[in-house]
């Protein structure tokens, strides 16, 4: 008998802590190897492609969107041409609304959670969605083979090295995302890219052992210059303005308890630099 899949899952949520609140999940005991997420997004569009590029099969969507960009319903009209098997689709919301409700059933939505329910807790939402799986599944849902790309964690004993730093790669980017999301950085920022790229060639390449960090830093943001075909000063230009706005506009509370590395009183933000080399030091330390 072959492994049971993960079940591929994606979310639509404006909430940085519930979002990373769901990455935790899916790595936790109870969950690993029983879902993985293809997405996380704060945007109707983007989750749209996410469904169309990866096919999610259970999808988790908040309903307002109230600090991302359009809205649940906007999500729903743009997957409704789907064909079958069509995803199974979890709205959770504030709105108590029956009409609202009514109208997003109609949409194809298969559950609703109202998120001030007495109890309410995201576990019941990923529990729900594998009952419901598992009662869709004509089998008992395993694979002999492993063409479908997903990768699921195995021992140390039991696969090559090669997939145990796959693991590993996965994990970094993971963290990475995580920290960005935490202090706000907007995936609709063009430096959020370039950042996540320097960061994790830091943190992988461990160049901080091969040399000052301003030598270490030019050949890290030179790197991902050539990566996105870009010249260098856009991508510095384009890394401080993502850094620029991220303390214009998010809570200063979260930012001083997510960055606490110092910052220039001058300036007020962190420099390309600092910020990179603060987390990549940050995430090689965790891992």
């Amino acid at each position: 008998m072959g492994r049971k899949k993960p079940m591929r899952l994606l979310l639509i949520e404006d909430d940085t802590a519930v979002r990373v609140k769901y990455r935790e999940l899916a790595e936790s005991y109870n969950f690993r190897n029983k879902i993985q997420f293809v997405g996380m997004t704060d945007s109707s569009a983007d989750g749209i492609r996410y469904v169309h590029n990866h096919a999610p099969e259970g999808i988790i969507l908040d309903l307002e969107l109230l600090r991302g960009v359009g809205s649940g319903m906007d999500f729903l009209s743009g997957i409704s041409e789907l064909e079958d098997p069509k995803p199974i689709i979890v709205v959770s919301t504030n709105t108590p609304s029956n009409m609202v409700h009514n109208l997003v059933r109609d949409k194809g939505v298969d559950l609703i959670f109202f998120k001030r329910q007495k109890g309410f807790k995201i576990e019941m939402i990923i529990n729900l969605m594998l009952d419901l799986r598992e009662a869709n599944m004509g089998d008992d849902g395993t694979d002999d083979d492993d063409d479908d790309g997903i990768m699921t964690e195995y021992s140390d004993e039991m696969v090559p090295a090669k997939i145990n730093k796959m693991n590993v790669q996965a994990k970094i980017n993971t963290m990475i995302n995580e920290e960005l999301d935490l202090i706000g950085i907007s995936v609709r920022y063009k430096g959020r890219g370039y950042l996540e790229k320097a960061i994790n060639i830091l943190v992988t390449k461990d160049l901080n052992r091969q040399g000052n960090g301003s030598r270490d830093s030019e050949t890290v943001l030179n790197q991902v210059a050539q990566v996105t075909g870009v010249n260098y000063s856009s991508v510095i230009r384009a890394i401080q303005t993502a850094i620029n706005k991220t303390w214009d506009g998010s809570d200063i509370e979260d930012l001083q308890q997510y960055y606490t590395a110092r910052v220039d009183k001058r300036l007020g933000v962190p420099s390309p630099v600092e910020f990179i080399h603060y987390y990549a030091d940050k995430i090689r330390k965790a891992i």
